[in-house]
């Protein structure tokens, strides 16, 4: 492993041993190294476990909001349905009060 699979890409700090280790054999690539010439060499930068994990943390947050969000209009929309519902009713009622009276 070249020395520049050897610092974390966000915060610059030296991998330790395992985490240079993990890194290379999980490491997504293009090819076998063969194909295109990139001679094998992993697709994503190096980050350390500190790095990675709140990466992750951060694409599951706003997962979590996107969702929320997503909640929240629907919710929304089926109050709007309801309320439409009880005035449709409402004017039924009504319509049917005035034939009744005739």
């Amino acid at each position: 492993m070249g020395d520049v699979f050897k610092v974390c890409y966000c915060c610059g700090k030296n991998l330790t041993d395992e985490e240079q280790k993990i890194y290379w054999n999980t490491a997504e690539r293009c090819c076998s190294g063969r194909d295109c010439g990139c001679q094998g060499m992993p697709l994503s930068p190096p980050q350390c476990f500190k790095c990675s994990f709140e990466s992750l943390y951060s694409a599951w947050e706003r997962e979590k909001e996107r969702a929320w969000q997503a909640t929240a209009k629907l919710t929304r929309i089926k109050a709007a349905l309801a309320r439409t519902d009880r005035t449709t009713q409402r004017r039924i009622n009504d319509a049917m009060m005035i034939l009744e009276e005739e």
